[in-house]
Formats: structure tokens, sequence, C-alpha cells
């Protein structure tokens, strides 16, 4: 792993994600660090890919932790992300793009992203139970 891009990675996510302790901008710094290392938003591709003399599986269960803590508030993380992307893609005009993705009647997922040279780049996701009328995201309340 490349420590020094890591860490210049991390303290560029401080200057855009404020409201996050030093802790939650070392995961996020670490999470997405992982996805393109790993090529993939697999938890068990990116565990592989970050881990740093430790089992994956602690790895992969770190970010299970990180990402199902409710003292994290994606809503304030998805709003600086979103704006602090949307910015970067510059540009009078951006294509938004929205996914719904369902597993069985496990997991549903709910994203939305902005286009960026023939990719998405996600911008805030919900997850939920699939087919489940009571589970599913409220329009006002995406995040």
């Amino acid at each position: 792993m490349n420590y020094p891009l890591l860490y210049q990675w991390e303290r560029l996510l401080s200057a855009h994600l404020p409201g996050f302790n030093s802790w939650q901008r070392a995961n996020v710094a670490l999470f997405s660090y992982g996805v393109i290392q790993a090529k993939s938003c697999q938890q068990g591709a990116i565990a592989q890919a970050t881990s740093c003399g430790e089992q994956v599986e602690s790895t992969a269960r770190r970010f299970r932790r990180w990402l199902d803590n409710e003292a994290v508030d994606l809503g304030a993380f998805f709003e600086a992300w979103s704006r602090w992307v949307v910015s970067c893609v510059g540009g009078a005009e951006i294509t938004l793009l929205v996914d719904e993705t369902k597993l069985h009647d496990r997991i549903g997922v709910m994203l939305v992203g902005v286009a960026w040279q023939g990719r998405c780049l996600p911008l805030a996701w919900r997850t939920y139970r699939a087919n489940s009328e009571a589970a599913y995201p409220a329009e006002d309340k995406l995040g």
C-alpha cells in the first residue's frame, strides 16, 4: 500500500469533510482508497487491497462496523461529499444517474451518482430490505 498517497488523500478529505472526526475521516480515506486499489466496491476485495498487518476478515469487519455505525451522520457526509464531487466535475451541466438494485428479497440499494468520463461517481445511497414497502426509502429521506 502506498501510505504517503493514502495520507495525502486523508488530508484532502479532511479539508472537504470538516464535520467528521479523525477516525471517521481515516475510515473514509482507507475505504475509498481501497475501492480504487481493488477496482471493486465489494468489501472483501477492498479489505484485501488495504489490510496491512492484520487478517483480511478483520479489515472487512472494521469496514462493516464503520458503515453500520449510527454515530456516522451519513446525511451530512452525502451532502459534503456531493458538494465537493460536483464542484470538481464542474461544467454548466451535470448528469445525475439513479440506480435501484435488489438482491432477491434480502436487500435493495438505491444510489444517486454523477456521470463523469463514462463512469458513475456515487454521491448518496441507501440500503433497505427489498420488496418491503415499510422499509422503502422515503424520497425526502434518501441518505
